[in-house]
């Protein structure tokens, strides 16, 4: 009996302590702060010129073009985000997720191009990869190409100090059954 509740008092203790770092996460993000362009810099700027009162914008249509762009540009960094992201670790686990955004052909070469991600000789090699913009260079209805700039966070070592770097990556997507798909991808030096 006496192990019994000493179980359940450590599973409190557990479960508030993982409460605790999520809710110091979420209020301590990025995230959680709106930013505005264009900010007021004398009170009158403030009441002329108010972000949040101008819905001028709001009632403007959307062309099919600019959704589509908007549609490419975020199935593009979807894409950047989990191609960059790798542990030697989890390189399967990689591969099963990055198959399911790419087509058929880019899949069949998906273990050599992750191959050419990782440094050889690492016995550990970690990378966090952020898509910070997304900028269509050109478009049809069935194809896209668009630059990702992205930050790249390395770690060689367990535990060891991170190297931030950025770096753009070239992704070509391509529709299939309506939905936008990478067909060819590489990291720009």
């Amino acid at each position: 009996m006496l192990t019994r509740q000493l179980l359940i008092k450590i599973s409190i203790v557990v479960l508030v302590i993982i409460l605790g770092v999520i809710a110091w996460y979420y209020f301590n993000s990025d995230s959680n702060q709106l930013t505005f362009k264009n900010q007021p810099t004398t009170p009158n700027d403030a009441i002329n010129n108010n972000p949040i009162l101008d819905n001028s914008s709001a009632n403007e249509p959307v062309s099919e073009n600019q959704a589509e762009n908007s549609s490419a540009k975020t199935a593009a960094m979807n894409f950047a985000e989990k191609f960059g992201t790798l542990s030697t670790d989890n390189l399967n686990s990689q591969l099963d997720n990055l198959r399911l955004l790419v087509t058929a052909s880019l899949a069949l070469r998906l273990p050599e191009l992750l191959k050419k991600n990782k440094p050889a000789a690492a016995s550990f090699y970690a990378v966090t990869t952020r898509a910070v913009v997304a900028e269509v260079s050109s478009s049809n209805p069935a194809a896209a190409l668009v630059m990702v700039t992205t930050q790249r966070e390395e770690t060689l070592t367990r535990g060891g100090e991170s190297k931030i770097s950025y770096q753009k990556l070239r992704v070509v997507l391509t529709k299939v059954n309506n939905s936008w798909v990478v067909d060819a991808v590489g990291w720009e030096k």
